[in-house]
């Protein structure tokens, strides 16, 4: 995974580890790991869990139905509902209505309904975006559809006529927020599919892609990146391996620029807090400064610090993930 700023014109992360933190990154969607390989005492650092992701695109029109597949539909009302119920075969659309009216869906926002046996679609998921909707309630849908219907594997068609280009990236946004799993280290893990692609339906579907190729895939990306790094164990997320992963996903990116301070350079600074507190594991603390810089940046740039602790001296297997705050 190669992380890439969205649109922050100066931008520094500051992260210490032992005191440590996370950092900004881009283009992302449902995803299947792999796990992360062991790390031995020795310090060697476990690469990151492979992400398979559900592909995000745009279309004008909806495609053929997929055996299996997902249908999402959000809606402020039920008359806002109908536009993107035209497409559907008139049994399923009316199946739609009449479960809508008979559980009192009420269309509130974040709030879903789970369809099954409709058609040939796995599930069918409306999504409320509440009186007046804007970006966030459009996002907010999107995410709680994706929670919705997290197990499910085959295509996702997101139907969201009428709602122009900014709220149909916003869509897009959100299912891929809502897609995140944190059990990429369980077993069951190893077994699952990975996800069909995720298709948004809207007139504007060029300038939708557009949108969500310069936000809305940075920021799901960058949400990815900062969970999984959070939830993995002591054992394998330590100051050097937390160093090493923000290396790795940063090389390349244009603007870009990464300081480590290891023991020594704290010591010449005078960083005696996070020294003290690094006394608390075996491993050694270090201090990453993560620069992006970008176009017309300003001479006062935003400053955002993290830090986060290993849980343990031992940092042993069964230890819990480290903990963070920003």
């Amino acid at each position: 995974m190669t992380l890439a700023p969205a649109q922050a014109p100066g931008l520094i992360l500051a992260a210490c580890a032992a005191v440590m933190a996370s950092a900004a990154p881009l283009a992302a969607q449902a995803q299947v790991r792999t796990p992360s390989a062991p790390v031995s005492e020795a310090g060697r650092t476990a690469p990151a869990p492979a992400p398979v992701w559900r592909a995000v695109s745009f279309s004008a029109s909806a495609p053929a139905q997929t055996p299996g597949g997902v249908l999402v539909l959000p809606a402020s009302d039920a008359a806002a509902l109908e536009p993107r119920l035209a497409g559907l075969e008139p049994a399923v659309a009316e199946a739609v209505r009449r479960a809508a009216t008979a559980a009192d869906f009420g269309f509130g926002e974040r709030k879903t309904l789970v369809l099954r046996g409709l058609g040939d679609w796995s599930a069918v998921i409306l999504a409320g975006l509440g009186e007046a909707p804007d970006a966030r309630a459009w996002q907010d849908a999107g995410r709680a559809a994706a929670r919705a219907g997290l197990d499910e594997t085959g295509p996702l068609t997101a139907m969201a006529q009428g709602a122009g280009a900014d709220m149909a990236a916003e869509l897009a946004t959100g299912l891929g927020l809502g897609a995140y799993r944190s059990d990429f280290h369980q077993a069951k893990a190893r077994k699952r599919p990975a996800p069909g692609p995720a298709l948004v339906v809207t007139e504007a579907a060029a300038a939708a892609q557009a949108a969500y190729a310069g936000r809305g895939a940075a920021l799901v990306e960058a949400m990815a990146w900062a969970r999984d790094v959070s939830n993995e164990p002591a054992n394998i997320i330590y100051p050097e391996s937390f160093v090493a992963r923000a290396q790795a996903a940063f090389r390349g990116v244009p603007g870009v620029t990464l300081e480590v301070l290891d023991v020594p350079a704290m010591e010449r600074l005078g960083m005696g807090a996070i020294l003290g507190v690094g006394r608390g594991s075996e491993r050694p603390p270090r201090m990453l400064i993560i620069r992006y810089l970008g176009p017309d940046a300003p001479e006062q740039p935003v400053v955002l610090a993290g830090k986060g602790s290993p849980s343990t001296p031992a940092a042993s297997p069964s230890s819990p993930a480290p903990t963070w705050a920003t």
